[in-house]
């Protein structure tokens, strides 16, 4: 399985496009797919981080 890319959403989760498809994956290393979603940020890759409503 290959993990292109990954964000941080609201409530603790990672949204992750792996093979092709969008997972919602919390983030708890017990979980195998945040497990890959490490391997992926071991290898040099970045989850992008949470982007804050902006307030006006």
């Amino acid at each position: 399985m290959t993990v292109t890319d990954a964000r941080f959403v609201e409530g603790m989760m990672i949204v992750a496009t792996i093979d092709g498809r969008e997972w919602h994956i919390p983030d708890n290393m017990a979980n195998g797919h945040r497990q890959m979603v490490a391997q992926w940020e071991a290898a040099g890759n970045v989850i992008e981080a949470l982007e804050e409503e902006s307030q006006s």
